[in-house]
């Protein structure tokens, strides 16, 4: 009977705590409400780092930088603006970013991401592109990313823009 009682205590006391959603919390997750709707949406994708931006708190940079990471990149916050937060990834990082690099910036408002520009390597872009956002078979492979192309697709309400119509190619993530 004693051990019943302890567990139920217990289960009590977590659930409680569960409820709690101190200032820390909200400074990095959002609200409660955003950071379960994020969840929900790593649950429901194909791999469990994929989170909305635009909007969001930084913190959800990492699902993207967690992809990155399972690739073979290293990950490193650099110093930026007031306004940005800006990551590089790299695989063989010496010291200074070169342009094979990938650099995520991040442009901020009020604390929340309000879009995000992504630059690299082609090949590593359009991997990025390909497969850490859901894709259509629109984008099934890379050579319909050829230089010219601007190429997008909607992951709920946002939009993921592979743009090579310049000389180097980057994606972009905006709120619809």
């Amino acid at each position: 009977m004693k051990q019943v009682l302890f567990i139920l205590l217990t289960a009590l006391t977590f659930s409680a705590y569960a409820q709690e959603w101190s200032a820390t919390d909200q400074k990095v997750y959002g609200n409660q409400t955003e950071y379960k709707a994020q969840m929900e949406l790593a649950k429901k994708s194909k791999h469990r780092n994929l989170y909305r931006l635009v909007g969001f708190t930084p913190y959800y940079a990492n699902g993207l930088s967690l992809w990155m990471q399972d690739r073979g990149f290293t990950s490193q916050s650099l110093e930026a603006p007031a306004n940005q937060e800006v990551y590089l990834f790299a695989k063989n990082y010496v010291g200074s970013v070169k342009p094979t690099d990938v650099k995520l910036v991040l442009n901020l408002q009020n604390s929340r991401v309000a879009n995000a520009k992504i630059y690299g390597s082609f090949s590593d872009l359009a991997q990025l592109f390909l497969y850490y956002w859901p894709t259509s078979a629109d984008y099934a492979d890379s050579s319909k990313l050829k230089q010219g192309t601007i190429a997008q697709k909607q992951v709920v309400d946002e939009i993921v823009r592979f743009n090579y119509s310049q000389k180097e190619p980057f994606i972009e993530v905006l709120k619809i």
